[in-house]
Protein backbone atom coordinates (compact mmCIF):
# COMPACT_ATOMS: atom_id res chain seq x y z
CA UNK A 1 0.00 0.00 0.00
CA UNK A 2 1.26 3.40 -1.11
CA UNK A 3 1.21 5.66 2.47
CA UNK A 4 1.25 8.70 0.53
CA UNK A 5 -2.27 7.69 -0.68
CA UNK A 6 -4.06 6.64 2.91
CA UNK A 7 -6.54 8.73 4.39
CA UNK A 8 -4.56 9.16 7.66
CA UNK A 9 -1.29 10.46 5.43
CA UNK A 10 -3.82 12.57 3.67
CA UNK A 11 -5.22 13.75 7.46
CA UNK A 12 -1.98 14.19 8.66
CA UNK A 13 -0.65 16.78 5.49
CA UNK A 14 -4.30 18.49 6.17
CA UNK A 15 -2.65 19.12 10.22
CA UNK A 16 0.32 20.15 8.88
CA UNK A 17 -0.59 23.03 6.86
CA UNK A 18 -3.37 24.11 9.45
CA UNK A 19 -0.34 24.17 11.84
CA UNK A 20 2.09 26.30 9.68
CA UNK A 21 -0.60 28.65 8.56
CA UNK A 22 -1.67 28.97 12.05
CA UNK A 23 1.42 30.36 12.82
CA UNK A 24 1.30 32.88 9.92
CA UNK A 25 3.75 31.11 7.96
CA UNK A 26 3.83 30.73 4.39
CA UNK A 27 5.61 28.03 3.08
CA UNK A 28 8.74 30.03 2.21
CA UNK A 29 9.10 31.19 5.60
CA UNK A 30 8.95 27.74 7.27
CA UNK A 31 11.16 25.84 4.73
CA UNK A 32 14.12 28.81 5.41
CA UNK A 33 12.81 27.59 9.07
CA UNK A 34 14.00 24.37 8.42
CA UNK A 35 17.01 24.97 6.29
CA UNK A 36 14.83 23.09 3.52
CA UNK A 37 13.64 24.49 -0.03
CA UNK A 38 10.31 25.56 -0.29
CA UNK A 39 9.45 23.15 -2.61
CA UNK A 40 10.27 20.83 0.41
CA UNK A 41 6.99 22.36 2.05
CA UNK A 42 5.14 22.35 -0.78
CA UNK A 43 5.80 18.48 -1.84
CA UNK A 44 4.70 17.89 2.02
CA UNK A 45 1.64 19.81 1.90
CA UNK A 46 0.67 18.20 -1.92
CA UNK A 47 1.10 14.60 -0.44
CA UNK A 48 4.07 13.91 -2.61
CA UNK A 49 6.58 13.11 0.16
CA UNK A 50 6.46 11.57 3.58
CA UNK A 51 8.37 12.88 6.38
CA UNK A 52 9.72 11.07 9.01
CA UNK A 53 9.30 11.51 12.70
CA UNK A 54 12.64 13.84 13.06
CA UNK A 55 10.98 16.03 10.09
CA UNK A 56 7.90 16.04 11.40
CA UNK A 57 9.19 16.99 15.34
CA UNK A 58 11.44 19.62 13.46
CA UNK A 59 8.01 21.13 11.44
CA UNK A 60 6.39 21.46 14.67
CA UNK A 61 8.87 23.12 16.41
CA UNK A 62 9.60 25.56 13.62
CA UNK A 63 5.75 26.27 13.73
CA UNK A 64 5.92 26.95 17.45
CA UNK A 65 3.39 23.75 17.86
CA UNK A 66 5.85 21.16 19.31
CA UNK A 67 3.82 20.48 22.39
CA UNK A 68 0.78 19.90 19.70
CA UNK A 69 2.71 16.77 18.10
CA UNK A 70 1.00 14.26 20.34
CA UNK A 71 -2.79 15.81 19.56
CA UNK A 72 -1.86 16.09 15.98
CA UNK A 73 -0.90 12.75 15.65
CA UNK A 74 -4.27 11.65 18.18
CA UNK A 75 -6.43 13.21 15.58
CA UNK A 76 -4.66 11.50 12.86
CA UNK A 77 -4.81 8.57 14.56
CA UNK A 78 -8.83 9.18 15.33
CA UNK A 79 -9.91 11.14 12.14
CA UNK A 80 -11.95 13.08 14.47
CA UNK A 81 -14.35 15.57 12.67
CA UNK A 82 -14.18 18.06 15.50
CA UNK A 83 -12.73 21.99 14.96
CA UNK A 84 -9.00 21.28 15.77
CA UNK A 85 -8.23 25.43 16.07
CA UNK A 86 -10.53 25.20 18.54
CA UNK A 87 -9.54 22.22 20.72
CA UNK A 88 -5.89 22.37 20.19
CA UNK A 89 -3.06 23.61 22.98
CA UNK A 90 -2.39 27.08 22.86
CA UNK A 91 1.11 27.92 22.32
CA UNK A 92 2.46 30.51 25.00
CA UNK A 93 2.67 34.07 22.89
Amino acid sequence: MKTLRTPEHRALVAELRRVRLAAGLTQASLAEKLGVAQSFVAKVENAERRLDVVEFARWMEAAGAFEQCSYVLQRVRTGSPTDLAAKAPQTPS
